[in-house]
């Protein structure tokens, strides 16, 4: 309940995105060669994230940086744990991805469409990320990257709009999860106060803004 502030108008987004999934993917682009190239590039999209991590994390290691270390080990974490979440839902759903059958995204036909997959892992990594290097500029990087790889899963015909949707909410909120239960303050990083939380410390809404 303390948070139906937020989860209330996700909810009615998510729905009126899900309504509209099937026309918008229809109406992007069917060129084979721009399908195929957005959707390669929310595969290299990831794999420059996980690279990214992975390298982060060794340099801590050889630069005895414990920063580094610690931003890499919770980056992966929270996408492992995102992505278990997804997998789940995947199976559960089963919804046909757009080039499945008619492109109608059916759910509950054996398909692995909802939630995306890519979108949940790069927003994950790109949530914790931000927080434990909170300049202008790294979160443009990250989040820039993250949005990036969630946009080409639609062009690139993996996945219908509201998949990416769903799938990035989980990536964000796993990662908000898991940098608040083992981030350690002294390393360095910012706070990250959920929606209620800053709520009420503010006194409530404002409705002047």
């Amino acid at each position: 309940l303390a948070d139906a502030d937020w989860i209330l108008p996700f909810a009615g987004i998510a729905a009126v995105s899900l309504a509209s999934d099937t026309h918008i993917s229809k109406g992007l682009t069917h060129s084979p060669s721009i399908v195929s190239k957005t959707s390669s590039f929310s595969n290299y999209g990831i794999g420059a994230l996980g690279g990214a991590t992975g390298g982060m994390y060794l340099l801590g290691k050889i630069t005895h940086n414990d920063h580094e270390q610690e931003a890499a080990l919770l980056s992966g974490e929270a996408a492992v744990d995102a992505v278990g979440v997804t997998t789940v839902l995947q199976y559960s759903f089963g919804r046909q991805r757009p080039s499945d059958g008619s492109g109608g995204g059916s759910f509950w036909h054996g398909g692995t469409s909802f939630p995306s997959d890519h979108s949940t892992a790069a927003w994950a990594v790109a949530s914790v990320m931000a927080h434990e290097y909170p300049g202008p500029l790294s979160k443009l990087f990250f989040y820039g990257l993250a949005a990036a790889v969630s946009a080409s899963r639609v062009t690139g015909k993996d996945h219908f709009p509201t998949d990416v949707l769903v799938g990035s909410a989980i990536g964000w909120l796993v990662g908000q999860h898991v940098y608040r239960a083992h981030h350690d303050p002294e390393l360095g990083g910012s706070s990250w106060e959920t929606f209620s939380e800053a709520r009420g410390e503010n006194g409530g809404r404002n409705l002047r803004n």
